[in-house]
């Protein structure tokens, strides 16, 4: 999405937060609290992207700090918790048919986005497992999501949170029972908590389907910012599932014509008002609806 007052103020106070809450002296936080408000001020053109913005700062941001992923602590615990909840969840859902088993999978993953420590409705791993059973979809297109997949063959999987990325491998998992294959894209280095590509190899991402970096910090796919080939996948596919909010802006700029199908947590004004839903709700739906010549919908 193109740069709002409301998104710099959310980007710029979060990289602010970021040097403050880090391990360099008061002093040194001064310095590179100033240097990122003038560095943050140079860059603001009338096309600026909130990806892009959000990106060159946190690259910037690692530099400051001395520290190529600082939300390491809160990944690990992260992985921790899902890994635990996801072997039970999977369990649970085991004798479920496959429609049903994607329906609670979508919705959970949904919720996992919430494992966020950057916004203001971002939960911290014990609080988001003690609420999980009281999430619903405030918007739900899984029903259409199901019958569009029986008629592709090929998938691009945008990965986001390293917590919730336990759950969107079962999502993973169930895409790859119906035969479709998968390519999946992961972070090729740290960004905020989201999950890399070397990360994804250790969950085993890479035993269903072919696993991608983007080989940047970039959070989300915006041109200058990845390497071409990987844009490209964006265009190369049959249907895009995508995860948490930067993916959505990302996609949503592009304007694209590719079929999008968006798995996240409302945790920003500007693009809860885009999808339709309030702040703090989880939806599942699409950007770009499938092809009516392709799909029929009994949603």
């Amino acid at each position: 999405m193109i740069l709002t007052p409301r998104c710099l103020c959310c980007i710029l106070n979060r990289r602010l937060n970021e040097i403050y809450n880090s391990k360099i002296n008061e002093e040194e936080k001064l310095h590179a609290q100033k240097y990122l408000i003038r560095k943050c001020s140079s860059l603001i053109r009338k096309d600026l992207t909130t990806v892009e913005l959000a990106s060159l700062l946190y690259s910037e941001l690692k530099k400051l700090i001395k520290d190529e992923d600082p939300y390491k602590n809160f990944k690990e615990l992260s992985y921790k918790f899902a890994y635990n909840f996801s072997i039970n969840f999977e369990k649970r859902i085991s004798q479920l048919n496959r429609k049903e088993r994607l329906k609670k999978i979508i919705a959970v993953s949904a919720f996992m986005n919430f494992l966020d420590p950057s916004t203001n409705f971002g939960l911290c791993p014990k609080e988001a497992f003690k609420k999980i059973g009281q999430n619903k979809l405030a918007k739900d297109e899984s029903k259409t999501l199901f019958n569009y997949l029986n008629r592709i063959k090929d998938i691009l999987f945008i990965l986001d949170n390293a917590g919730e990325a336990s759950v969107d491998l079962l999502l993973v998992k169930e895409l790859s029972k119906m035969g479709i294959n998968i390519k999946i894209l992961a972070k090729g280095k740290p960004y905020q908590n989201d999950i890399t590509y070397d990360e994804a190899i250790k969950l085993g991402f890479n035993n269903y389907g072919s696993l991608i970096s983007t080989e940047t910090d970039s959070e989300g796919i915006i041109e200058g910012l990845v390497p071409d080939h990987v844009v490209k996948l964006l265009e190369r596919t049959d249907l895009i599932i995508a995860k948490g909010v930067a993916n959505f802006e990302s996609i949503y700029y592009k304007r694209l014509e590719i079929p999008s199908f968006h798995i996240l947590a409302t945790k920003c004004e500007v693009m809860s008002k885009i999808i339709g839903t309030k702040l703090g709700e989880t939806a599942a739906f699409f950007l770009v609806k499938p092809p009516a010549k392709n799909f029929s919908s009994n949603t």
